[in-house]
């Protein structure tokens, strides 16, 4: 397992990859502070459990890459499979704006062979692309190979109006809806004030 120093190397070095300020990086996990972001690549703090896969997917590494001392459900104990919610209104699947709404989902490992989202009751789904077999999930919004979404809803500009304003809207209801689930995620209150609502 990595030291801190090693995973405030491997944050720095992969946010940097992908062209994001520490204060964007950190608006893209919620829960996660620009602050926090600094520590962790100074190798002054850890990143919190219930924050490791949603960082994880964001810099498209795996969450054990990001977890001192020993794996957790996270990581993938021995014997899991890495399963994610497909349903683009669960709470688990955050949108992201690009112009346009996607989703990032939240991968969680099990034991069952169809396990059921903790938040809708859904059927969860390998962590693969359907439309490449055997391409593993990339910890992103897209597969790498294709480019195909892995959450897809048809949603237009008409049904959701200012695309930015929509997604902030629906990150702080879905970190309401994950803090009731026990998921872990910013306050509610914190939220509010973060995206002036």
């Amino acid at each position: 397992m990595p030291t801190k120093r090693e995973i405030g190397n491997t944050v720095l070095e992969r946010r940097r990859r992908a062209g994001l300020t520490q204060d964007e990086l950190a608006s893209l996990v919620p829960g996660l502070s620009q602050s926090r972001v600094c520590r962790v690549e100074l190798g002054k703090a850890t990143v919190p459990a219930e924050l490791r896969s949603a960082l994880a997917q964001v810099l498209h590494v795996d969450p054990c890459e990001l977890a001192p001392g020993t794996p957790d459900h996270t990581c993938g104990a021995p014997g899991t499979k890495p399963f994610f919610c497909e349903n683009p209104q669960c709470a688990s699947a955050r949108p992201i704006d690009v112009g346009q709404v996607w989703y990032l989902p939240t991968v969680v490992y099990s034991k069952h062979e169809r396990p059921h989202c903790r938040i809708c009751g859904h059927v969860m789904v390998p962590a693969e692309c359907r439309a490449c077999p055997g391409e593993s999930f990339s910890k992103g919004a897209f597969c790498e190979r294709c480019g195909r979404p892995y959450i897809s809803a048809s949603l237009s500009q008409d049904d959701v109006g200012d695309v930015r304003r929509w997604v902030l809207r629906e990150k702080l209801y879905r970190s309401e809806v994950q803090a009731e689930t026990g998921i872990a995620s910013r306050p509610a209150a914190q939220e509010k004030a973060r995206i002036g609502l």
